[in-house]
């Protein structure tokens, strides 16, 4: 199947698709006489593995590690669990700060009197001062 193909077969652009080839989540496929791509439906199969992960906010590290274990027979479940318990507290500290920022956001938003020129509002003043959220989950999770 040709990359075209198996962008619309696994919902991923081509460009994604590409992109998980470079960073070594699939193996290059090999080409036909006119040099495209052709993957077989191992590597459809595992975009597609790959493409749910990253719907779930995986990392590539975390899927990495999750193809690594696939590879070996012998690899104990309990790795592969540890790896989503990981991402699970990852997802969990993004929620608190999220709810953290929702906090903020409503703090801001109720404090526009929704009168008055541009000069006096209350909004553009409350984001021209610092505003202090912890440090949980600022980092970005690729």
């Amino acid at each position: 199947m040709q990359i075209r193909d198996v962008s619309a077969h696994v919902g991923l652009s081509t460009e994604t698709i590409r992109y998980f080839e470079r960073e070594g989540l699939i193996d290059p496929p090999n080409r036909n006489t006119n040099g495209y791509r052709r993957y077989t439906r191992s590597q459809i199969e595992r975009l597609r593995f790959i493409a749910n992960c990253r719907s779930l906010e995986m990392s590539h590290d975390e899927i990495r590690q999750l193809l690594d274990a696939e590879k070996s027979p012998d690899t104990e479940c309990e790795t592969v669990a540890g790896v989503v318990r990981h991402h699970v507290v990852h997802v969990e500290t993004r929620i608190s700060l999220l709810q953290e920022l929702l906090k903020v956001l409503k703090s801001v938003e109720a404090s526009c009197a929704h009168d008055g020129a541009m000069r006096a509002c209350d909004v553009m003043k409350a984001l021209s001062t610092p505003i202090h959220l912890s440090d949980a989950g600022q980092k970005t999770h690729l």
